[in-house]
């Protein structure tokens, strides 16, 4: 993982897939909200392995940003921390500013 500077916020990209991990509020920050995830977004199961929270380790979330925005989120349900893939960040802040 490096920091990275996004928005006058650092967070965290890995240098090999380029997702972004963002601690607790980060998001919210970005977006402008008080909440990180909005209430309206679903979780959703999926079969096989799940991720792992870097921080904490435990099993990540799988669930849409919002019901507006579609883009899947991995949370953590112990740090709130949320992970993104390569993009999805982009999308939502698209998605929200247009």
């Amino acid at each position: 993982m490096c920091r990275k500077l996004h928005k006058r916020l650092e967070i965290d990209e890995c240098l090999e897939c380029h997702g972004t991990w963002l601690d607790q509020t980060e998001l919210g920050a970005l977006v402008g909200s008080w909440n990180d995830l909005p209430n309206t977004g679903k979780v959703v199961k999926i079969a096989g392995a799940v991720a792992s929270c870097p921080r904490c380790k435990c099993g990540l979330e799988h669930r849409t940003y919002s019901s507006k925005c579609q883009t899947m989120v991995d949370r953590c349900p112990s740090c709130s921390g949320i992970w993104l893939d390569k993009g999805e960040l982009d999308l939502i802040l698209r998605e929200i500013y247009g």
